[in-house]
Parts: C-alpha cells; sequence; structure tokens
C-alpha cells in the first residue's frame, strides 16, 4: 500500500521541499511591511528595519517594471514606505528616486484615462508632507522627479478639485514652496486654494455660523497663508489685484 501511497504522492512530500523559495516579495508586499514597522515603532537601527531599506532599494533597482501599475495602488504603497521613512529621518535617495520617476511617468501615462481611478487625496498628502519633513532642501536628484509629478497633479483638473481638507491643502501648498513646482502649476493651485477657502467660507454663512470654518484652527491657518505666501512670491501671476484682494479676503475671514 505504501508503493500505491508514493505513486499518487499523497504522503509523498512535495518537490523542492526542502529548497528555499526564489520568489522576491513585491513592492505592496514590502509596503505593507513599512506600514506594520512604523505601527509597532521600530527602531531604524534595528535589524528588520535595515532588511526592510535594502528590500525596498532592489526592488525599485532591479524591478522597476512592476510599478508599471494601478496609479492609486502606487500612490498608497508609496505613502505607506515613505511615511515610515520619515518617522526613521532616513532617507533612502536612490528607492525614493525611482518611485517619483514611477509615480509620474505612470500618472503622465493614465492622466487622459477615463478609466483610470485617481489617486486618494490623503494618500498624495501623505506623500507631500513626508517629503517635505525629509527633505526641507531637496537636492537635484530627489526634487526633479516630485516636482513634475506635483506639476501634473496641480494642473489636472480632474484631481486638483479632490484636495477639499484644509489638511491636504495645506501639505500641497507646503510641497509646492519646497519643491519648487512650475508657475503653471503654482497658479492652477493658488486658484484652487481660494476655490476651498470661499466654499468654506460661504457654507459657513449658509449654515448661520460665527465660529472659524469647520476643520481649520488657527495653526493651520497660519500654515495656509505662510505657505500661500511663499508661492506668491515666487509667483508674479499670484501677485495679481485680484489674487490678492481675495486672498486678504480669506485672510480676514480665517481669523474673524
Amino acid at each position: 500500500s505504501s508503493s500505491i501511497a508514493d505513486d499518487n504522492g499523497d504522503d509523498c512530500p512535495p518537490k523542492n521541499a526542502d529548497k528555499p523559495m526564489n520568489r522576491t516579495m513585491t513592492l505592496e508586499e514590502i509596503a505593507i511591511l513599512f506600514h506594520c514597522a512604523k505601527r509597532i515603532d521600530l527602531e531604524k537601527d534595528s535589524t528588520v528595519a535595515q532588511q526592510l531599506c535594502s528590500a525596498l532599494e532592489t526592488k525599485t533597482i532591479d524591478n522597476s517594471q512592476e510599478f508599471r501599475r494601478n496609479s492609486r495602488l502606487l500612490f498608497a504603497d508609496t505613502a505607506r514606505i515613505i511615511g515610515t521613512l520619515e518617522n526613521w529621518h532616513h532617507r533612502a535617495d536612490v528607492s525614493l528616486e525611482y518611485l517619483g520617476y514611477s509615480l509620474h511617468l505612470m500618472y503622465l501615462e493614465q492622466q487622459h484615462d477615463d478609466r483610470a481611478m485617481l489617486p486618494r487625496p490623503h494618500h498624495v498628502s501623505a506623500i507631500f508632507r513626508s517629503l517635505c519633513l525629509l527633505y526641507p532642501n531637496p537636492s537635484l536628484e530627489i526634487r526633479t522627479p516630485f516636482r513634475d509629478l506635483g506639476d501634473l497633479l496641480f494642473c489636472d483638473k480632474r484631481f486638483l478639485p479632490t484636495l477639499t481638507s484644509f489638511y491636504d491643502v495645506s501639505n500641497a501648498l507646503w510641497f509646492a514652496v519646497t519643491f519648487g513646482v512650475s508657475q503653471s502649476a503654482a497658479e492652477s493651485l493658488g486658484e484652487h486654494v481660494l476655490v476651498v477657502t470661499r466654499r468654506s467660507m460661504d457654507h459657513v454663512s449658509s449654515l448661520g455660523y460665527n465660529g472659524k470654518p469647520q476643520h481649520c484652527s488657527p495653526r493651520m491657518a497660519c500654515r495656509i497663508l505662510n505657505s500661500f505666501t511663499a508661492l506668491a512670491v515666487r509667483n508674479k501671476s499670484l501677485q495679481s489685484k485680484e489674487a490678492n484682494s481675495s486672498w486678504f479676503r480669506v485672510q480676514a475671514q480665517l481669523y474673524e
């Protein structure tokens, strides 16, 4: 009976059971592990953290073709990874440069595809915030791919309206100033900021509120005004009388 069992393979161990698997982790799996490491407050000097960074660098250099997939998923994975790197104060320049170019190229290919899912605004916002914290004075190698990505996002009339929260708007402005987006992107973002603040004021007025706009603390208002002012200084088109008049009205209402 044992020979029959052996022939059928019922009692036999699988072939190559004693050999290690050659499959490498996908970027999504690496991103999930990075996110878990952040949640459990894993130290950046730990062996696991160093192995994760090594796996990320290997993946970004050797398997960049894997990044050519769903844009929304790639933004989510990047947000998880860079959020953990920022928490560790670790600049994985090579990996982030590859991720930046991958995000830019994929978004460039999919921005005119109505079937492509837009990235979620909180993922984009998280990427922008982490980049600004990691690179307050970004090098050309890091700045170029993410600046080009910002130019695409801020000029995209489908994506920009999804940035509706003051928190996301604040991070977008901070990124635009730190990474030096193009004039057209700065103009588009500046106009959107005015739309968001006006809409918030109109909503507050229509409901009869006398307090500050919802979800905008004094600290958040200071961040938005500071970044918008810095952006306006760099872009003359944002210094027009109309823009200044609108912005001063917003400023007065934010601090009313």
